[in-house]
């Protein structure tokens, strides 16, 4: 019987020669194989890394074209930040199908594995060309309503939710992805990309490189977050005591001692009014994302002239920011005085009416480069962000 283990080193050299964004991500990537496992290929979360499990018995079945889709579906659902998005959809059969569509889309067809889930499962549906996971889940969930109009779509559906199927089976793990986890994903990929030539990078079709530009330009950071957070809230963490079973107790000498922990609570309101540009606003979350990076809570508020959005920011950049009137900086320092928050950041061009407001926490403004740096009367402190 050949090695499965190197076939699938094998598999991985030839797509370095044709693809080699895909073989950099999953360079970061340990590999097991496991004979007894039900599954058939999965990549997931191992005691705290990324893994590629892999029954032999289902590797050596598939062709070597098969391999390589399999693998690159892989991981254009790491990506699409796939296992991280549960939360965000109300039903998880069509949220986990419309995943495997959307990742599909981007394979050869004619080279997928039999088991995987492809448009031709769902025929009615109109799905556009690279089609998002939103648009298929809603054309999924569109079909389930009314399934005289999509026949075939409902008997396909049906026929998932009762009996299951191993492309779904794949997914098991993401019900338990951490935020620590979706840290990992953003440092794997970030290294993946950073493996990547620029000639491989432009080679990536147009849609894609989309995708993955986030985590190879849209992210580097202007601030200098270190002294930015220690200026503005140097003494203003919240600190916890809990159990660790990792040293003993320094009054009584026995097991489990006590561990301060600390945890950063920071607001972030962003500036959406009509004069934030398309760029500034990549700006702010570049570095709201770096932010995040460093193990912050945060917060995101978006505001114009009043509160369009209120969410936990988990590593992931909105599709579309809330907004696009006029300016008032009011509302989300009146809102981070009713939950007192360890620091409030707020992005912004400088442009609109100076707030006066008592304020409960520390307050740090941070101006757009083409921004007023505004000194006068605004209360906190303000950095300029700048492009060197």
């Amino acid at each position: 019987m050949p090695d499965p283990s190197a076939a699938l080193t094998q598999a991985i050299v030839q797509l370095l020669l044709e693809a080699p964004f895909y073989a950099h991500v999953l360079a970061g990537i340990n590999r097991r194989f496991d004979e007894d496992w039900a599954g058939t290929l999965a990549l997931g979360l191992y005691r705290g890394r990324f893994e590629l499990s892999v029954n032999p018995a289902y590797w050596q079945q598939l062709s070597a074209r098969q391999q390589l889709s399999a693998l690159q579906h892989e991981v254009l659902h790491l990506v699409g930040q796939h296992p991280f998005r549960m939360r965000d959809f109300e039903h998880p059969l069509f949220f986990h199908i419309a995943a495997d569509l959307a990742v599909n889309q981007w394979l050869d067809q004619a080279e997928l594995p039999a088991d995987f889930l492809t448009r031709a499962d769902f025929p009615e549906l109109a799905l556009p060309e690279k089609a998002s996971l939103d648009d298929c889940y809603e054309q999924l969930v569109a079909a389930w309503q009314a399934p005289g109009q999509y026949q075939q779509c409902t008997a396909t559906l049906q026929r998932l939710a009762e009996a299951g199927s191993t492309a779904l089976d794949r997914h098991s793990w993401w019900a338990g992805a951490s935020p620590e986890a979706r840290v990992k994903l953003d440092t794997l990929l970030r290294f993946g990309l950073a493996a990547c030539s620029p000639p491989v990078f432009d080679a990536l079709p147009p849609a894609l490189r989309r995708e993955v530009a986030y985590w190879r330009k849209d992210t580097t950071s202007f601030v200098d977050w270190r002294r930015a957070l220690r200026l503005a809230c140097q003494s203003s963490r919240h600190s916890r005591l809990a159990d660790t079973m990792k040293r003993p107790s320094r009054r009584f000498g026995t097991l489990p001692g006590l561990k301060i922990r600390r945890r950063q609570r920071i607001f972030v309101a962003v500036d959406t009014s009509g004069s934030i540009s398309v760029s500034a606003l990549r700006l702010f979350f570049s570095e709201i994302h770096q932010l995040w990076r460093t193990g912050a809570e945060v917060t995101v508020i978006e505001c114009d002239a009043a509160i369009g959005r209120v969410y936990a920011y988990e590593g992931r950049l909105p599709e579309k920011a809330a907004g696009g009137g006029g300016t008032s900086f009011l509302p989300p320092l009146a809102y981070a005085n009713q939950h007192r928050p360890d620091l409030m950041i707020y992005f912004t061009d400088g442009l609109g009416a100076t707030p006066h407001l008592a304020l409960r926490y520390p307050l740090l403004w941070v101006f757009t480069p083409d921004g007023a740096l505004r000194t006068e009367a605004f209360p906190g402190r303000k950095i300029r962000m700048t492009l060197t």
